[in-house]
């Protein structure tokens, strides 16, 4: 692995060691993104040191179209999209449902073993390049005992050599032009004509008609490469010296979609921070205080009978409290001051949610031992507030994009 560019990353020296060591398992990477909210996630494969598989990114449909197009047209059809399409949304199989889907086309004879391993091969030295020389990446490594795929072992210096190699001549030929941009320019922008006109006093009239139409802001750079059939890297030095004069212009832009399928919408977990408790007998209550938290990694779970919330707290042990003031057979005041003697619950924040906020209830609350007070229906901004200010998180923006968010979700569910 002889670029400079990757000896001091903390991926090079794990997948050095993943090699050394001659393991089997998978690498899971988050990797930071310019000028993006989310880091990105990625899996790379082993078998024995050697890469196996390698998938993830922003734009991971749009990689497995590009590879079928390129390498195994048969499977655009539309009953290879619905087959496919049904292995993403399966649990055990999701993880790598390229692989799956190629291994059932293999079977079926739709595809070769030497066009499995040249989809294999092409996603693996794709996806290293888009991670190879990221100093900011977090790597978490899980052994396995079973392998995605068995068509092709791939060498880990010839994949990282190639993807250095290939990130040596993006890097040259985007920065003669744009050595002072302080941008992320990746193949997965999508590149757009902003200004016709001009473009159009510049080139001839076929190059203007076949660029305004594959330059429509709908394909990455990846694809454009495809469409054209041109190496990547000649694609960019093409276009970068109009990007830099501002006649085109590189947007970012989801993944595609399988046509004629809805996807599941998967939501990057995010990591738990304890449990809150809601102990109301209207349900609505604790789906809306469920709504505003879950977003901020709480989650929020439902107690709809008073007189089994003692039970259920000893059990899940909450970090917080909402306890509603009118219930049948009891009273928030009450359960309060029961919760109260129980050494367990005598310092655990309980906000009582009420209704009726006058100052009568307010005091009868803080003499029964409540924390603080609310007024129902929660409002997203000072449940999140409370919350924030009782169990010592950040302090949070109501204006910030979380709260938006939460607000939308406890409108619009």
């Amino acid at each position: 692995m002889g670029n400079d560019i990757t000896v001091m990353t903390k991926l090079f020296q794990e997948l050095k060691r993943i090699q050394m060591m001659q393991l089997s398992g998978k690498l899971a990477l988050e990797v930071a993104q310019v000028n993006q909210p989310r880091s990105s996630t990625w899996h790379i494969y082993f078998y024995m040191g050697r890469v196996v598989w390698a998938t993830g990114g922003m734009h991971r449909n749009r990689r497995w179209f590009r590879a079928v197009k390129q390498f195994c047209p048969p499977l655009m059809t539309q009953d290879w999209i619905r087959r496919t399409a049904a292995i993403m949304t399966d649990s055990e199989e999701a993880g790598y449902w390229e692989i799956r889907t190629i291994d059932l086309a293999v079977q079926a004879g739709v595809m070769t073993p030497d066009q499995a391993k040249a989809i294999v091969a092409n996603y693996v030295q794709e996806v290293f390049f888009c991670i190879i020389d990221r100093s900011d990446v977090q790597c978490q490594w899980s052994p396995l005992t079973t392998l995605p795929q068995q068509f092709v072992w791939l060498d880990v210096d010839r994949v990282v050599e190639n993807a250095s190699i290939l990130g040596a001549q993006w890097r040259k030929a985007i920065s003669q032009y744009l050595s002072d941009w302080q941008f992320d320019v990746s193949p997965d922008l999508a590149p757009v004509v902003k200004q016709p006109e001009k473009l159009q006093s510049i080139v001839s009239p076929g190059v203007y008609q076949g660029l305004t139409k594959v330059l429509t802001g709908q394909n990455t750079v990846w694809d454009v490469a495809l469409i054209m059939k041109k190496p990547f890297i000649t694609v960019v030095s093409s276009l970068i010296p109009f990007v830099q004069d501002d006649i085109m212009g590189l947007n970012t832009i989801p993944d595609a979609v399988f046509p004629g399928f809805k996807p599941q919408v998967v939501v990057k977990p995010i990591e738990s921070k304890g449990l809150i408790a809601c102990i109301d007998d209207s349900p609505v209550i604790g789906k809306e205080l469920e709504a505003i938290l879950n977003p901020l990694g709480y989650e929020v779970f439902s107690i709809l009978d008073p007189l089994q919330s003692l039970t259920i707290l000893l059990q899940k042990k909450p970090k917080l409290i909402f306890l509603d003031l009118v219930m049948p057979n009891t009273n928030g005041y009450e359960l309060c001051s029961f919760l109260r003697k129980s050494p367990l619950f005598k310092e655990l924040p309980i906000i009582m949610l009420t209704g009726h906020d006058g100052v009568i209830d307010r005091l009868r609350a803080k003499v029964a031992g409540s924390t603080d007070f609310l007024s129902k229906p929660p409002e997203a901004v000072r449940v999140m507030q409370v919350v924030q200010k009782f169990l010592s998180e950040m302090p949070i923006d109501d204006s910030s994009e979380v709260v938006s968010q939460s607000i939308n979700r406890t409108v619009f569910q």
